[in-house]
């Protein structure tokens, strides 16, 4: 019995440990679960961002336009002074006003005397010099017009040696022929004992047609070249009495059209005469050869004495071959000198030039001589302001103008430079309104006068640019002060606006994020959705929207504390601050 009690109680003692233990443990999971979940709750406010949300709502874009500009002349009068003087005084101020007819400057009189003087003795050095260039001139004119009719007497007598040595030449070549066929027909008739040979007596018929047929050719040809060349001279007499000026590239493109005519004839002439020779050479050559058969047994004295009348036709014939090639060479030469002769002389200008010289150096002593006679004195030419002095007091006066100055009766102009974009909302006759700068005093409402494109960017980074004008008139605000330019431009009422702030782009498209209630298992969560929109205009605060872009009910996102993507969670700031 006390054995089992022992037992019992060893029992309840254990289960009392177990007990405690499973007691233990429960409370040590319900500890670690409360920590995980704060651990999440503190990772989840980590990892979310935080956004701000706006409706679309509709409204109209004000567009403000600012820009500094100055105040410049409407009209600048630049004075310029005869260059090379001496400045003796200057009684006036950069910036100072004068009226018109108030002394600017003063020229040393003693230096514009000696100015004066050293231009006349340049013009008159110059004129003697063109003197002498005209001298020159015509002595060398005298002297090609001299070499010219030389070279023309010369080509007349080269030609006319010409045609008289070919006509000696082709006498003593039908001479020669004469004699040849005096010694075969002689010579038949001695062999034959007197007796007729028709078939000599034939052959000697062909040679005598086709010596009548050369004596023909060649007087045709004679008689073609003698009425082309009177036909050339006639050509030239009637030219030169039309156009006495006549020059030699003129008289060959005349004589060379006149030749052009009679090319064709005195070629077909040649031709003829050449073909009569080949036939009266082969006649010949036939009664030759005849007369060798039948005269075989002739005396060797005899045909020694036809081979030297044969011999000395063939040298008359290569003389007048020689003559024709030598008269055509001769003619040749002598035209080219009458070429040389006439060609016009290289172009000279230095005459011209000193002509020009002389009207130059006139120009300046005039100029000089009225300043002479203004003793130096140089007065304002228009009431204005003196915006530029570039001379000084000692120095020589310059080729650019020695005073600049604003022309006050033409009033003044605001001018300041817009950006692209500034450009596209302002145009001629809009209103505007301008304040002094530093003292922010109001100028007056004035019209926009002009908006050009600018001639260049100041940087290369500044883009395009513009130019606005704004004329004042003669009331304006002071010369050279800095003006601010303000315009307020309103545009159409738009149903969907959103901040700029809002408007997002990527690959050229603008999209925004919109945040969407989704449901889960954990509850309802807030994510982002990206829609791709439209921009219509905006201004430097809003972007209005294409209509359908987006609805008025739908929350936008215009901030977050972190990159978001589409499908991201976020947090509304409202909510982080609960």
């Amino acid at each position: 019995m006390g054995r089992l009690e022992e037992f019992l109680k060893f029992l309840e003692r254990r289960n009392a440990t177990l007990r405690d233990k499973a007691l233990k443990g429960l409370c040590l999971f319900l500890c670690l679960m409360m920590g995980f979940t704060v651990l999440s709750r503190a990772a989840d406010s980590v990892t979310i961002a935080r956004v701000r949300v706006e409706q679309a709502s509709p409204q109209t874009l004000d567009r403000s336009i600012e820009v500094q500009g100055k105040v410049t002349a409407e009209r600048e009068v630049a004075l310029r002074v005869q260059a090379g003087i001496v400045v003796d005084s200057i009684p006036v101020l950069a910036g100072q006003q004068v009226e018109k007819g108030d002394l600017l400057m003063e020229l040393d009189v003693q230096d514009l005397d000696e100015l004066i003087c050293g231009a006349r003795l340049e013009i008159e050095k110059l004129e003697l010099n063109q003197r002498d260039v005209d001298s020159q001139k015509a002595a060398a004119d005298a002297q090609q017009k001299k070499a010219a009719k030389r070279a023309g007497e010369d080509y007349a007598k080269a030609k006319k040696q010409s045609g008289r040595t070919v006509a000696e030449a082709e006498k003593e070549l039908k001479q020669a022929k004469q004699k040849l066929a005096d010694f075969r027909k002689n010579k038949k008739k001695a062999a034959g004992g007197g007796g007729t040979d028709s078939v000599r007596s034939s052959l000697e018929e062909v040679v005598g047609e086709k010596e009548k047929a050369l004596e023909a050719a060649e007087e045709e040809q004679v008689r073609l070249t003698a009425e082309r060349e009177d036909a050339v001279k006639d050509a030239l007499t009637a030219a030169r009495q039309e156009n006495p000026e006549l020059t030699v590239q003129e008289e060959e493109t005349l004589r060379g059209e006149v030749e052009q005519n009679y090319k064709g004839a005195l070629d077909g002439a040649k031709k003829a005469v050449k073909q009569a020779e080949k036939e009266l050479e082969e006649a010949e050559d036939a009664l030759t050869d005849y007369d060798a058969q039948q005269q075989e047994d002739s005396q060797a004295s005899l045909k020694e004495q036809e081979e030297a009348l044969a011999a000395d036709v063939e040298l008359k014939e290569k003389a007048v071959k020689e003559a024709k090639s030598a008269g055509q060479d001769s003619e040749e030469a002598a035209r080219r000198a009458l070429e040389d002769a006439r060609a016009p002389q290289e172009g000279d200008s230095s005459g011209t030039i000193t002509e020009l010289e002389i009207e130059q150096k006139q120009a300046e002593l005039e100029k000089l001589e009225a300043l002479q006679k203004q003793e130096g004195r140089i007065c304002a030419p228009v009431n204005g302001v003196i915006t530029e002095i570039c001379a000084a007091v000692g120095d020589r006066t310059g080729d650019t103008a020695a005073f600049r100055l604003a022309d006050l009766q033409q009033g003044c102009r605001f001018t300041a430079t817009l950006t692209g974009e500034q450009s596209r909302y302002l145009a001629q006759g809009d209103p505007v309104t301008l304040t002094a700068d530093g003292s922010g005093k109001k100028l007056g409402e004035y019209t926009v006068d002009s908006v050009t494109a600018a001639v260049e960017a100041e940087t290369e980074d500044a883009g395009e640019q513009y130019e606005v004008t704004v004329r004042l008139g003669a009331d304006g605000p002071a010369l050279g002060s800095s003006v601010t330019m303000t315009c307020v431009k309103k545009t159409q009422k738009y149903q969907t606006t959103v901040p700029l702030t809002a408007l997002h782009q990527d690959n050229q498209r603008n999209f925004v994020w919109v945040v969407n209630e989704t449901a889960s298992v954990l509850g309802s969560t807030l994510t982002v959705q990206r829609v791709d929109v439209t921009v219509a205009e905006k201004n430097d605060s809003y972007a209005a929207l294409a209509e359908g872009s987006l609805t008025s009910e739908q929350q936008i996102v215009t901030y977050a504390d972190r990159t978001i993507e589409a499908g991201s969670r976020v947090r509304l700031e409202e909510e982080s601050g609960r």
